[in-house]
């Protein structure tokens, strides 16, 4: 099992390794010369956290990017490539006119407060437009995620559980989860791994088995995370009209923020009642739409048209062309872990 790690390892330093000499090379430069001609990359964010905040959140890593690194980033987009608006996308695709030279569009998916806070000066200095998906039943609440819910309780629990081996014990008995105990049984290096797989496992179940799970969890630590703090995670309806009144536009992720492909999904709810949502706080129509987790069937693709939408995100990774279907749309996804250093962003945004 240890020699996991380590080839893992030794796999990342070769990807840092390789980026770094085709960027230092002016390989990757040219890379995307070929890559985005008549083609668009989109970018997909989340959140932008400063140092102290990265420390402290309970996100996954696969949705965090520091300040310094995004700063670095919107710089290098501003130099280097040729960042267009949502309505520059959407003319394209309608029109099946080719897109400009090395162009990008950057998005950011669930509207989180630090998208007002941290990365709205930075957009704002370097003149990139960017399109941020709302959803609404989260906007302006104290709500979380059920993500950063069970990551609170499963560190909290862990932590109990190392400082008393007869409490990991009952927890075993009780939960009697393989994946559980590998999180208890974690050493302090590897627990957020673990942590971080047993919610992308749990993800694909649906809410209804998530909620018990974490029910569950919560019931024998005797805490409940749900509600326990006041601090918002999700930016309020007077930040988002301010970023909208200077041009950062704004798109639906749904009403529950609930995976759209479950059987007890509200379609109608989710895409229609969000968008109404939106357009009643900034009386603005809303044109694009961006799939929770990514996941959407023909049925889905094709009530978004008929709800009004003119474009539609997925999270699969890859170029968009002229060509495409404007409702099953590729991004690339922009985290710390993998573009921490402008050799590694570069090499993402050239799909490497």
């Amino acid at each position: 099992m240890e020699s996991i790690p380590i080839l893992l390892s030794v796999k990342r330093f070769l990807r840092i390794l390789i980026a770094h000499f085709l960027y230092y090379t002016g390989v990757l430069n040219l890379l995307i010369n070929r890559k985005l001609k008549n083609k668009a990359v989109v970018l997909m964010y989340h959140r932008v956290l400063d140092k102290e905040e990265i420390s402290s959140s309970y996100s996954q890593n696969c949705i965090i990017v520091s300040k310094k690194s995004f700063a670095a980033q919107m710089k290098y987009l501003q130099s280097h490539l040729n960042a267009i608006s949502l309505d520059d996308t959407i003319h394209s695709l309608k029109n099946k006119t080719p897109f400009p030279p090395k162009c990008c569009l950057v998005t950011f998916d669930d509207g989180w407060k630090d998208n007002y806070q941290n990365a709205y000066s930075i957009l704002r200095k370097h003149k990139i437009p960017a399109t941020i998906f709302l959803p609404t039943d989260y906007i302006g609440t104290n709500k979380h995620f059920w993500q950063e819910r069970l990551n609170k309780s499963l560190i909290r629990l862990y932590q109990h559980c190392t400082k008393d081996i007869s409490y990991r014990n009952k927890a075993l008995k009780r939960f009697q989860n393989d994946e559980l105990s590998k999180i208890l049984y974690s050493n302090q290096n590897d627990v957020k791994e673990n942590i971080a797989s047993f919610i992308s496992k749990n993800k694909k179940q649906g809410q209804a088995k998530v909620d018990a799970v974490m029910q569950q969890i919560e019931d024998f630590s005797e805490v409940s995370s749900a509600n326990e703090d006041q601090d918002r995670d999700f930016m309020s309806w007077e930040e988002i009209k301010e970023m909208a009144g200077d041009g950062i536009k704004f798109g639906s992720h749904g009403k529950s923020h609930t995976i759209l492909t479950e059987a007890i999904v509200d379609l109608h709810q989710e895409l229609s009642a969000s968008k109404s949502t939106i357009e009643s706080h900034l009386s603005l129509t809303i044109k694009s739409f961006s799939y929770p987790n990514g996941d959407y069937t023909n049925k889905i693709t094709g009530q978004a048209r008929q709800h009004g939408y003119e474009i539609a995100f997925g999270t699969e990774p890859g170029f968009i062309t002229r060509e495409d279907n404007p409702y099953t749309l590729k991004r690339i996804n922009i985290h710390e872990d993998m573009t921490n250093s402008m050799p590694m962003f570069v090499a993402r945004i050239a799909g490497l």
